[in-house]
């Protein structure tokens, strides 16, 4: 309890009474210090008893100095033989190494490295040609380190009187059976070699020849050697006869083998008539169609159309990620065929295929998906996909699963997924083909509708270049009231806003459904509209004409073939003076509906109540624009005024 802090104070046994003075005590906590054999290790030397030298793991408070443990062996730290010891060394800040001050106090954990210099050893390659009378044995100029691959040189050229040269041993020859070919493979292990010709009789000599027996692809490797003689089957990687795309199962003497009969490291004994081997490999492929399903049921039929120009992009599980990927080419480009093609993974090679077939080929084992896009000639979004999976006949079957944009309604994409092609052992036949990854689509219906710019009311008098934009709700299309359900409400409210600023929660108004101008005729078509709710504004009138207020929705119902669409005039805001659009007019001559939609000049507008207050009649046909009053355009679709 004292200055000094001789006497502890315990309070879990101690009273304090009356005033009490109470001092901490502090004890500094230990630093430790490691070292490490070099400047690479991530292992620091083990504290081994060194004589009385100092360990290499040291421990004492903060402040205190590091005891330098003096100069390791090159062999406790793993070095060669000759490295010669440079000192100890800190890593600075940058990344490099400065040396170490065993004066220097140590405030934290602190990591020491042994610096070696050395200089390592290099091998060389000797070609003899054991006395040859014909040829000259091929030059290495090279140094290797140890570990280093060396290709054997071509010593074909070689003859020693009649006898032909069949390939290298290396010395001593009598104990090193082994015969090595151009372009073989040897590994250097801490010594110079030594590689010595070979000769046979010509009546002794025999061959081997490896073919990459691939389509269009006549590379071989040949070996020649003697009648008898036991060779190691090699393997594709070592003699250059390897194909990306294509999985290695073994060698056969069967160009056309399903099944290997040799495989790499095994011994194959020369007849005097040498031999063939061809590589056995397993080849992936990936195929499908889309067609046309004019009947929607989702099953193919014989009379049902290909469709060509559909993009499809192929798409892999990653083993890390657990979520499917592009498939890219080596200059990072999504590999994507569009239908009526197929591509060859290992060239990047685009050629023909069957009409609304594509194929992906020379493909690796795993599990892909493909997925079927806008990003080709012909858009996904201009179809709705086929129900997948009817009947359970795959080889018929739609298997596509669709997703829409939400903002438009519009497809997307559709995907089929899981397709697995599997290990190389599992499968047992040479060509693997995953068929039958089929997409049903059938157009996307959608409702016209056309009216004509006016000026005023009079209807002989078109308006030219008004602009509007149609815009599509965010909200699900109520079949109750033919309005929208926002909130869990039906209304046509939904469509007001304040200011000139739309509800962005129930229009999309980011990008409109399309933007169209009146013609010189006034005509305006809006075409494309599917089932939904939709927003047609007003955005630019012409030169001298004021900009109807408001604007007007429009619900359009693909099932309703009698009135497939209603018009709704809405106001600005609830609150908004004069803030009706202007009226439709609906002239019927002869059983043919048309619409006009009037402009006026400006200070030329009638002074209150807005347009959407003054009543047409026009044909016999009563129309406003008032907000909450709907009218239903006729299911006559004559004339192109409004049609599915």
């Amino acid at each position: 309890m004292e200055k000094e802090c001789i006497t502890p104070f315990i309070p879990e046994t101690q009273t304090i009474v009356g005033a009490m003075t109470i001092f901490a005590k502090w004890e500094a906590l230990p630093v430790n210090v490691r070292f490490y054999p070099n400047t690479v290790s991530e292992t620091p030397l083990p504290d081994n008893d060194r004589n009385n030298l100092a360990g290499y793991a040291q421990s004492f408070p903060l402040g205190g100095t590091a005891t330098d443990p003096g100069e390791p062996t090159p062999a406790e730290c793993g070095m060669p033989p000759d490295a010669t010891f440079l000192g100890w060394y800190q890593k600075g800040g940058s990344g490099g190494f400065i040396k170490y001050n065993f004066e220097n106090t140590v405030d934290a954990d602190l990591d020491i490295y042994a610096r070696w210099q050395y200089t390592p050893a290099l091998y060389t390659v000797t070609y003899d040609a054991d006395g040859a009378t014909a040829g000259t044995a091929p030059q290495d100029g090279l140094e290797y380190l140890s570990g280093a691959n060396i290709t054997v040189k071509d010593g074909s050229s070689l003859m020693k009187g009649d006898r032909v040269f069949i390939g290298w041993r290396i010395a001593p020859a009598d104990e090193n059976p082994e015969l090595y070919q151009a372009a073989s493979q040897i590994t250097v292990s801490n010594q110079n070699i030594t590689l010595i010709a070979v000769y046979a009789a010509p009546s002794n000599a025999s061959y081997l020849v490896y073919h990459i027996n691939i389509p269009s692809d006549t590379r071989t490797h040949y070996i020649e050697s003697l009648t008898g003689a036991q060779i190691a089957v090699d393997e594709p990687a070592d003699i250059s006869l390897t194909q990306p795309g294509y999985t290695f199962i073994g060698w056969s003497t069967d160009p056309n083998a399903t099944e290997p009969e040799y495989q790499p490291g095994d011994i194959l004994t020369l007849p005097q008539s040498g031999e063939d081997l061809y590589a056995v490999w397993r080849v992936y492929t990936i195929d499908g169609r889309v067609w046309l399903d004019a009947d929607k049921g989702g099953i193919h039929t014989a009379d049902e159309a290909p469709q060509d120009d559909i993009a499809v992009t192929l798409l892999k599980l990653g083993e890390i990620s657990g979520e499917y990927e592009v498939v890219t080419d080596a200059q990072g480009r999504a590999v994507t065929v569009e239908t009526g093609n197929q591509i060859d993974m290992n060239t990047g090679t685009v050629t023909a295929y069957q009409p609304g077939g594509y194929q992906f080929t020379g493909l690796a084992p795993g599990t892909y998906a493909v997925r079927f896009d806008n990003a080709g000639t012909v858009k996904v979004s201009q179809f709705i996909i086929s129900p997948p999976n009817i009947g359970g006949d795959d080889t018929v079957d739609s298997d596509g699963i669709a997703a829409y944009n939400p903002s438009t309604d519009l497809l997307a994409q559709a995907v089929i997924s899981g397709i697995v092609l599997p290990e190389a052992d599992e499968v047992p036949q040479t060509l693997y083909e995953s068929k039958n990854n089929d997409l049903g689509i059938y157009p996307r219906e959608t409702i016209s509708f056309s009216f004509t710019k006016i000026i005023g009311t009079d209807t002989e008098k078109p308006l030219a270049q008004a602009e509007f934009k149609v815009y599509k709700s965010t909200h699900v299309h109520n079949d109750t009231c033919g309005g929208l359900t926002v909130n869990g409400t039906c209304s046509f409210i939904a469509s007001q806003r304040d200011g000139n600023v739309f509800d962005a929660s129930v229009w999309n108004t980011d990008t409109p459904v399309c933007t169209v101008t009146s013609d010189e005729q006034g005509e305006v078509m809006l075409t494309g509209l599917d089932t939904g709710v939709y927003m047609l504004v007003e955005t630019k009138a012409p030169d001298g004409y004021e900009l109807s207020k408001g604007c007007w929705i429009l619900d359009v119902d693909q099932t309703d073939t009698a009135n497939p669409v209603t018009i709704t005039g809405s106001p600005i805001s609830p609150t908004a003076a004069n803030g009706q659009p202007n009226a439709f007019i609906k002239l019927t001559n002869n059983g043919v509906d048309s619409y006009f939609l009037p402009n006026y000049e400006k200070m030329d507008m009638p002074i209150a109540g807005g347009m959407g207050a003054i009543l047409y009649t026009a044909g016999g046909v009563l129309l406003t624009g008032a907000a909450g009053l709907a009218f239903v355009l006729t299911g006559r679709r004559k004339q192109g005024k409004h049609s599915m």
